[in-house]
């Protein structure tokens, strides 16, 4: 919560929403979830409060609500997962490792949207 609330209050967050504003504009994706797609593989507890605080603004039956919703149960807390996994077993090169789940991660955010606009909720 500490990263989450640290990123909103400098204003990075909002400095790289806006420059990727073009972008996700051009493909419909919604910048309202944006900072979850952002701080989901990096902290869990954070991405708890970020989701949460979308559910409080546009309501857990909104559109971005349920697609928060699906984010959260199609994603993981990428960085803790690879660490946690990759020391128990005593694997020290995790940059393949790394890449692969952050594009799972990608996959997921991506595939959460799409269903979400599909199924037209």
């Amino acid at each position: 919560m500490l990263l989450y609330g640290a990123l909103r209050s400098s204003g990075v967050l909002d400095c790289i929403i806006k420059i990727l504003m073009p972008i996700l504009n051009i493909v419909h994706f919604p910048t309202e979830i944006m900072p979850l797609a952002l701080i989901r593989p990096i902290s869990g507890s954070s991405s708890i409060a970020v989701a949460t605080d979308i559910m409080k603004t546009h309501g857990v039956d909104s559109t971005i609500g349920i697609m928060a919703a699906v984010i959260m149960g199609a994603t993981e807390t990428t960085l803790y997962t690879i660490a946690v996994y990759t020391a128990s077993v005593g694997i020290k090169k995790t940059r393949f490792v790394l890449i692969a789940s952050l594009i799972a991660d990608f996959v997921g955010i991506v595939t959460s949207v799409i269903i979400c606009r599909l199924i037209n909720i």
